[in-house]
């Protein structure tokens, strides 16, 4: 907290979400997702500290090139191909990364609707695309 009182955390960024479907856990290979995530000081021990804040805040959209699911663990994770990326640190576009479900979700995520949402179908049953 600064001497006003207020916190010196970095806000979350107000994200254009109109077109998008909110979701939580139906995303399939080949949806375009958005979301947002924290963006830590790598250099610093305390980050491992938990009253550490993060320095800033990242936007992603980006294409699920790949999902899947570890019956081990049952942990969902995503591989991710970047379209646009703002915000600190921003990845960029076409870099391809990986993210556990969770990660994603955590904060909100958007994603384009389907061609075939209409139709009543929930997913997809690729699970790979290029």
């Amino acid at each position: 907290m600064n001497e006003t009182g207020h916190s010196n955390a970095p806000r979350p960024p107000a994200l254009d979400t109109r077109g998008r479907v909110e979701t939580r856990g139906d995303i399939a290979a080949g949806d375009e997702i958005l979301f947002y995530e924290a963006v830590w000081n790598k250099r610093s021990k305390a980050r491992l500290q938990a009253s550490t804040m993060p320095v800033g805040y990242r936007v992603i959209v980006a294409q699920v090139v790949w999902e899947s699911y570890g019956p081990e663990k049952a942990k969902h994770s995503l591989t991710l191909r970047v379209r646009e990326s703002s915000g600190r640190d921003p990845i960029n576009p076409g870099r391809v990364i990986w993210r556990k479900n969770m990660q994603v979700w955590h904060n909100r995520c958007w994603r384009l609707p389907r061609s075939d949402e209409s139709a009543g179908e929930k997913g997809r049953k690729e699970k790979y695309v290029a």
